[in-house]
C-alpha cells in the first residue's frame, strides 16, 4: 500500500510543475544525432559553424548590429548566453544595439543561448579577430549550473545534443575537461548510462545533486526527493541554485566560476583590453534580495573584487529604475529573457558604469 502511494506521488510529481527534478532519457534520432556529431563546434558544442552568417549572427559570429553593421570596427565586444544575446527583442531593440546608440559605435554581441560561462569564455579565446579595446562577460546567475555540468539535457529537458565542455578545479589551477563525444551507436547506452560516458558531471541523474530517476522502490524515490539540496533550498525560501554560489560547495561552483572570470581577465590583459562582468539576475535572485535585503551573488562579487577584476551587478541599478514595480515587467515572459524595455534598462546601467570606470574613452580609443 506504501509503495503504491509512492508510485502515485512520484507520477503525480513527474507530470506537473515539479517535472525538472526528474530524469528525462534523451530522445533523438539516430540520422538526426549523427548529424549534430558532423556539424557541431568541435571545441565549444553549438552553435554549428555553418550557422554563422545567418540570421542570428553576422560573418563575425556576432549578433547583426543595425546602427552599426559593418564588421570590423567594434569598440566593444560582448560574450556570454542567452542574456547577452536577448533572444525575446529583435535586433534593433537588443541591448548590444541600445549600447551601441548610447556609445556611439559598434558592440558585437557574441552571446549564444545556453551557453555556460565556461564556454562564453572559450568562444572569446577563440575569437582572435576580436579587436574590440573593451570586453564584457556576462553572468547570468543560474549559469553557475551549466559551469559544473558537461551535459544540459539534465537541467534543460529536450535538448539531447547539449554536451558542453567544462573546466575543474586542479589544485590553484582550472583544468579544461573537453567537450564530451558519444558516438551515435553509444547514445542509446548513454540514454540510461550516461555515468559511463561523463566522467566530471556534477548533475548524474540518481546522484545527490543530479534529477531523480523513476524506479522501484518509489519510496526510495520520494526520500531522495525530499532531502535533495535543491528542494531544501526551495522550502528555506532560496533560488535552488544558491548554495552552488557559495564557497566549499561540492559542485566547486564558485571556485570555477571565479576561476573562469581570472581566465577572462588575464586574457583581456593579455590582449591589452579593459574588461567587465555583468551579472544578470534571475527573477528569483530578484525578488530574494529585494525581500530579504542579502545578495546571493555576494560571494563571487567581492571574490571579483579581491582578484582586481571590475564587475557590475545589475540588480541594485534596476532596482532602482523600478521602484515598488516587479521585475517580471522587464520580462517578455514569466522567468524569461528581458523584453525592449529591460534590454533599454541594461544597456543604459552598462553605459553608466562605463562612465564612471573610465571605459568609455577606452571605446573610444582615445
Amino acid at each position: 500500500m506504501l509503495e503504491a502511494s509512492a508510485y502515485l506521488a512520484v507520477r503525480t510529481l513527474s507530470r506537473g510543475d515539479a517535472r525538472s527534478l526528474f530524469y528525462w532519457p534523451p530522445v533523438i534520432g539516430a540520422e538526426r544525432y549523427a548529424e549534430y556529431l558532423t556539424v557541431r563546434d568541435p571545441r565549444l558544442g553549438w552553435p554549428a559553424p555553418r550557422d554563422l552568417g545567418g540570421q542570428r549572427y553576422d560573418a563575425a559570429g556576432s549578433r547583426p548590429i543595425p546602427a552599426f553593421p559593418h564588421v570590423g570596427e567594434e569598440c566593444v565586444s560582448l560574450y556570454g548566453n542567452s542574456f547577452t544575446y536577448s533572444p525575446d527583442v529583435d535586433d534593433a531593440h537588443a541591448w548590444s544595439n541600445v549600447l551601441s546608440q548610447q556609445l556611439g559605435c559598434r558592440v558585437a554581441n557574441f552571446g549564444v543561448g545556453g551557453y555556460g560561462t565556461d564556454q562564453a569564455y572559450l568562444r572569446f579565446e577563440s575569437n582572435e579577430t576580436d579587436q574590440a579595446p573593451v570586453t564584457i562577460l556576462g553572468f547570468f546567475v543560474r549559469d553557475v549550473l551549466r559551469n559544473v555540468s558537461q551535459y544540459v539535457q539534465f537541467e534543460f529537458i529536450n535538448t539531447p545534443t547539449g554536451f558542453k565542455p567544462r573546466f575543474v578545479v586542479d589544485g590553484d589551477r582550472l583544468q579544461l575537461i573537453q567537450l564530451p563525444r558519444v558516438e551515435a551507436v553509444d547514445f542509446p547506452t548513454f540514454a540510461v548510462a550516461p555515468e559511463r560516458f561523463l566522467k566530471h558531471e556534477t548533475f548524474l541523474p540518481g546522484s545527490r545533486l543530479g534529477p531523480a530517476v523513476v524506479r522501484f522502490p518509489f519510496t526510495l524515490v520520494l526520500l531522495r526527493l525530499a532531502t535533495s539540496e535543491r528542494v531544501l533550498a526551495r522550502m528555506r525560501g532560496r533560488p535552488n541554485w544558491s548554495d552552488f554560489l557559495t564557497p566549499g560547495h561540492s559542485s566547486q561552483g564558485l571556485e570555477v566560476t571565479r576561476g573562469i572570470m581570472r581566465k577572462f581577465a588575464d586574457l583581456c590583459r593579455t590582449r591589452g583590453k579593459r574588461c567587465l562582468v555583468v551579472v544578470f539576475p534571475a527573477p528569483s535572485s530578484y525578488d530574494y534580495e529585494r525581500k530579504t535585503g542579502r545578495s546571493l551573488t555576494q560571494h563571487l562579487t567581492y571574490a571579483l573584487a579581491r582578484d582586481g577584476i571590475d564587475s557590475l551587478d545589475l540588480t541594485p541599478g534596476i532596482a532602482r529604475y523600478l521602484g515598488a514595480r516587479p521585475y517580471e515587467d522587464l520580462l517578455a515572459q514569466r522567468q524569461g529573457h528581458h523584453n525592449e524595455e529591460g534590454d533599454h534598462v541594461v544597456a543604459t546601467l552598462v553605459h553608466e558604469h562605463m562612465v564612471r570606470h573610465g571605459l568609455l574613452s577606452v571605446a573610444a580609443g582615445q
